[in-house]
């Protein structure tokens, strides 16, 4: 270790150090990049090339580049997931407990530092703040492995609400194990068996096998760092990373052996790291050079640390301790830790610092596997304007301007003024014009703008994309309401029970109230489904159930979970209160992917989670697996079974194990009921209790009251029309499958989503329509194409399966 003592000498010490991406490097890395080249070559020419040859040939540039530069030799550069799982599998329990704890504590850090979207409706000003969709990781390999750095990236990010994460690594070994099992411990969704600048070129740039992501971080070595400076602009970069580097400042009370372990630790990262020390007693400073030598004796990766030590160690000593402040401020350093009598009054001191360390009991090493915080921190000085890898670095943030009339009136003025101090005419025209036709039109119509009482959400919601009565769809369609095919809705077309209009027509007493804590309507209901009537409570369908919950347990900020494709009013009624949706796609067999599921649970800290099960508009049943594997999460899980009586699967018989389930049914479907909108949930009785309190008075009419007493009254008669339904959605399934051009996904409910192969959806779509029967059309990114057919009487079915043989022919 070096010794430089005051102020000046430690000033010029600091000041001469280089960049972080020098071009200068060992002769034996020069040497090799001739042998691998064929010609004496910069790291940054290296580089440049790399970037263009995997930018233009994708695969196969990153398959030649790894034989020649790290002679391996990959057909298939994705690690299969099952080799992750074994690998993590093969890890020793203890690690596998530490790998755990690291994780939690992680998460915990990186959920508390997560900046929220706020909007103040007194200004109209806000901000929203939105996950990246798709993030990079690089995990280097060399002569250590990192599952460590895997720990620190991967889960910060999913603690943001990161949708998809990409990782990167040289598979080469044991090493690569421990590599593997921390990546699927951490929820990493695919792993590459990439190194080097040619694994920054394919997570910038995309290839065949390699997903292009929208911000890549992790540490690496100068090939790496240089193309991450190089793709920067292509993609995000978490920072420029150089050799780590820690400085301790210690005063007298200072342990010797302490200061020396926490510098030789940093010191075996790499021979290019820099240990330091400024202190105001030099025998302190003695007695710290003794103990490096002597604990370097018995090192495992002595020649590295020794390496560092004597390379770039240095031990500054200084007058008194505002000097080595001072110092600390002018270097920057990766880590600080202040080893000093009182290091909570020297604290407010410290400017410039990736990472600070107060005290002995919290060393640096505790915040490279485990204290919480990432440990990718900006190095080489640039904590001067950088910070470590928090989760904020997951998100991006856009500003909200929603101004009301008056304060955009007020700056009207001084916003024309300034443009066109700036010549430019046309900005003033277009806040002046603003006021002008307003004036205009409040001229022609002077009522009150009563919409800007109302709260922003409110005003920004969606309407529901419902279906529409057959009197419209006559009018659209030209043909006569008694020839419409109405099979968009989902509906029970056999209709309701004939007891049902007869028990309507009998009561007579309409102008009396429902009982408000639905004594007799939950009793019945409970001996329906088998439960206890303290755990249901009914609602005008199970709409304002799913309303009611969610005013339970969501309020401004909150997060929710739903599976997409699913039921839009999940996220209408989240909006409503405040709370952000968060959609996690199905897989391309429709099914949840249960790792991501549990990690969204987990990592974005949310609320509640939907699951439509049979889902809409797909059609397919969950498992219970999957329920149970959700219901793990500390979270409320809400079941949704509108589809329950076509499938007879449920998961209510879980409701005694898991106080935060919720399973949701309607008598819409299978009872002809939905214009009497009547649904229930059966839950916990203490959440079931809460609900009833929220919930308005007299939400359930009593029209509705009577209609399901008298639909259980033949309930034998209705369950008979559901089994029709099945018979015929399974027959039509088997006709719609034989058919050229259509790719129908089984069901569990009573419609089929069919897929219109050769992008002829919306004019197959059209084309029935013309002839009067009416299916519901989707044509979003997960499910382009797509028609969704309810299940109708025999005669509807055929006509559907006749008119589409037309069409298609």
């Amino acid at each position: 270790m070096r010794i430089l003592r005051g102020l000046e000498e430690a000033k010029h010490h600091i000041a001469s150090r280089g960049n972080i991406e020098s071009d200068a490097v060992p002769e034996a890395v020069a040497k090799g990049i001739e042998d691998i080249f064929g010609r004496a070559m910069s790291p940054a020419e290296v580089v440049t090339y790399i970037l263009e040859e995997v930018r233009l040939r994708g695969d196969a540039a990153v398959k030649e580049l790894s034989r020649r530069i790290d002679g391996v030799d990959y057909d298939n550069l994705e690690v299969d997931r099952e080799d992750m799982e074994r690998a993590y599998d093969s890890l020793p329990e203890e690690l596998r407990d530490a790998m755990g704890t690291a994780s939690r504590r992680i998460a915990s850090f990186a959920k508390a530092s997560l900046p929220k979207s706020w909007y103040d409706e007194t200004t109209g000003l806000g901000e929203t703040v939105a996950p990246l969709e798709r993030v990079g990781v690089y995990i280097p390999g060399g002569t250590a492995a990192y599952p460590s750095t895997v720990l620190m990236t991967v889960v910060t990010a999913r603690s943001a609400g990161v949708d998809e994460i990409v990782m990167c690594t040289p598979v080469r070994g044991a090493q690569s194990d421990v590599v593997l099992a921390a990546a699927y411990a951490a929820g990493v969704d695919r792993v590459f068996r990439i190194g080097g600048a040619q694994a920054i070129a394919a997570m910038a740039y995309g290839t065949e096998s390699v997903p292009a992501v929208h911000k890549i971080c992790g540490p690496g070595n100068i090939f790496v760092t240089l193309a991450k400076k190089l793709v920067f602009g292509a993609v995000g970069i978490d920072g420029i990373f150089g050799p780590t580097e820690t400085m301790i400042i210690a005063d007298e009370h200072a342990d010797p052996r302490i200061c020396a372990a926490d510098l030789i630790g940093q010191a075996e990262h790499d021979v290019m790291a820099s240990p330091a020390m400024a202190t105001d007693s030099e025998a302190l400073a003695g007695k710290v050079t003794a103990e490096m030598e002597q604990q370097m004796e018995t090192l495992e990766r002595r020649e590295i640390a020794r390496g560092a030590v004597d390379g770039q160690g240095v031990i500054f000593i200084v007058d008194n301790l505002d000097q080595a402040v001072e110092i600390a401020n002018l270097f920057a350093p990766e880590h600080l830790t202040l080893l000093v009598k009182d290091p909570w009054a020297l604290k407010p001191k410290v400017r410039h610092a990736g990472a600070l360390f107060l005290g002995r009991h919290s060393g640096e090493v505790l915040g490279d596997y485990i204290a919480g915080p990432s440990h990718t921190i900006p190095t080489h000085g640039t904590a001067r304007f950088a910070s470590y890898l928090g989760s904020d670095q997951f998100v991006k943030r856009f500003p909200v301007v929603s101004l009301n009339e008056s304060d955009a009136d007020d700056l009207i003025k001084p916003a024309a003024v300034l443009a066109r101090a700036e010549g430019l005419t046309a900005h003033a025209r277009a806040v002046e014009l603003r006021k002008e036709q307003r004036d205009l039109s409040s001229q022609m119509n002077d009522s009150t703008d009563i919409t800007k009482l109302m709260l922003s959400q409110v005003r920004e919601a969606l309407p529901y994309a419902g279906v529409d009565p057959p009197e419209v769809l006559a009018q659209r369609s030209g043909i006569s309401e008694d020839r419409i095919v109405k099979l968009n809705g989902n509906e029970n077309l056999y209709g309701a029970s004939p007891k049902v209009a007869r028990a309507l027509a009998a009561y007579n007493a309409y102008n009396i109230y429902p009982d408000p804590r639905q004594g007799r309507l939950r009793e019945v209901l409970a001996g329906y489904t088998g439960s206890e009537p303290e755990r249901i409570v009914a609602g005008v369908g199970s709409d304002e159930i799913i309303d009611l919950l969610l005013r339970l347990f969501v309020g401004p900020g909150d997060q929710v979970i739903r599976f997409t494709p699913g039921f839009e009013m999940y996220s209408t009624f989240t909006h409503l209160v405040g709370g952000r949706m968060v959609s996690i796609p199905l897989d391309e067999t429709f099914d949840v992917d249960i790792e991501k599921a549990r990690q969204a649970a987990d990592h974005v800290d949310a609320k509640v989670l939907f699951l439509t099960s049979p889902n809409n508009p797909t059609g397919n049943l969950f498992s219970e697996d999957t329920v149970r594997s959700l219901l793990q999460s500390n979270i409320l899980v809400v079941v949704d079974e509108a589809y329950y009586e076509f499938s007879k699967t449920t998961m209510a018989h879980l409701l005694s194990e898991y106080p935060n389930l919720v399973v949701l049914r309607t008598f819409s479907k299978w009872a002809g009921l939905a214009g009497l909108r009547l649904g229930y949930g059966i839950m916990s009785p203490e959440v079931a209790e809460r609900m009833l309190v929220i919930k308005p008075p007299y939400n359930v009419s009593i029209a509705a009251e009577i209609g399901l007493y008298a639909s259980l009254e033949d309930k034998d008669l209705l369950l008979s029309r559901v089994d029709e339904i099945v018979r015929q959605r399974d027959a039509r399934f088997r006709r719609l499958q034989g058919m050229t051009g259509l790719a129908p996904v089984p069901s569990h409910a009573n419609f089929i989503l069919c897929r219109i192969q050769g992008g002829n959806g919306m004019y197959v779509y059209e084309e029935l329509a013309k002839r009067g029967i009416f299916v519901r059309y989707y044509n979003n990114p997960q499910l382009q194409d797509y028609v969704r057919i309810s299940v109708g009487l025999p005669e509807h079915n055929q006509a559907l399966v006749e008119a589409l043989q037309d069409i298609l022919s």
